[in-house]
């Protein structure tokens, strides 16, 4: 985003519009549904995951495909270390799948609409 200067990412996020708009909802969608570190049972505060959101969102504005969400959330994964071997297996399988129904956001309709 142009013009966006030292704003953070809610900032950043409340001033998106249009189809930017209905892309971060739908990244938000699928991570808050997906839940990968189990945070809504602990009541969280519904953006808790919006930095993920945000960084998620740039790389499909940037072109971005499953090939760079797996390597986002593989990223993500490495840096939680503290994570027992089985859990962080587990986030990697359905870190794939996430990659696949991401990338799968920015395709357009016939008439250019986001699907």
């Amino acid at each position: 985003m142009s013009g966006t200067g030292d704003m953070n990412p809610w900032d950043m996020i409340a001033s998106l519009a249009g189809d930017d708009k209905r892309l971060f909802e739908r990244v938000k969608k699928i991570i808050d549904d997906w839940d990968p570190h189990n945070l809504w049972c602990c009541h969280c505060p519904p953006d808790e995951y919006n930095c993920e959101n945000w960084d998620i969102f740039q790389i499909l504005k940037a072109g971005g495909g499953e090939e760079e969400l797996n390597n986002y959330f593989t990223y993500l994964h490495e840096e939680m270390n503290y994570l027992d071997a089985g859990k962080l297996k587990t986030l990697m399988s359905f870190s794939t799948e996430i990659s696949r129904r991401l990338a799968a956001l920015t395709t357009l309709s016939d008439e250019g609409e986001l699907l």
